[in-house]
């Protein structure tokens, strides 16, 4: 058993942005099923414990606090839920989570759609030649990339556990400016559930961009 309970494995981190360098780690204690959060801001002072009901053994998480429609106004909270297959993601709103652990919220702060306001060095920002619009999605998204170069490119859709959904390109594309779209749907033709999806981008011999879409009802 670990500090505030935290007890491995440790799979799932995350960061909820606040101005000023404040927020909070999200962390999955996957083995007592339970999600621990501390301050953002050093000495990173611990601030909570909370669980999800029928949530166990997660071993990704994420959090964003921008509203995502009228079902998540105060922003949105998703892991894997390792209980039986076929593991989904679950959502959960995430102003019931910091209503519990009285947790400031705070919506209008951080887009990563604009990462010129996060308060993170532009160098340690991903790169920002891939763009997923719309995003939140429901039908559907447009994925947009530039390629200074010819490369040999994959490009795919991943789950939240790291599993490739849909094969969307690969091959040989030229350099220049490429668009492609993902319909929400797997490589079977069945539709996405709701939640977060990862698109990476892997350019041979260039290294590879990731960017993330939501999928809303």
């Amino acid at each position: 058993m670990g500090e505030n309970g935290l007890t491995a494995d440790v799979e799932g981190i995350s960061l909820y942005y606040r101005a000023n360098g404040a927020g909070y780690i999200l962390v999955s204690s996957q083995g007592n099923s339970a999600f621990n959060v501390y301050d953002r801001r050093p000495p990173h002072a611990y601030l909570g414990t909370f669980t999800i009901d029928g949530v166990t053994q997660t071993d990704g998480l994420d959090v964003i606090n921008l509203p995502l429609g009228a079902r998540f106004s105060l922003g949105l909270f998703v892991c894997h839920n390792g209980a039986a297959a076929p593991y989904p993601v679950e959502l959960v709103k995430w102003g019931d989570i910091a209503a519990a652990l009285g947790l400031p919220v705070e919506t209008q702060y951080w887009d990563p759609r604009h990462p010129r306001i996060a308060d993170v060095p532009p160098p340690a920002l991903l790169p920002i030649s891939l763009r997923v619009v719309p995003n939140p999605a429901r039908a559907g998204a447009r994925v947009s990339f530039h390629l200074p170069r010819e490369t040999h490119d994959r490009l795919a859709i991943y789950d939240g556990a790291g599993r490739r959904l849909r094969l969307l390109h690969e091959g040989t594309l030229a350099a220049g400016t490429h668009a492609m779209t993902w319909d929400a749907r797997d490589g079977d033709g069945r539709r996405v559930a709701p939640g977060v999806y990862f698109v990476l981008l892997e350019r041979n011999p260039l290294p590879s961009i990731v960017g993330r879409v939501v999928i809303v009802e």
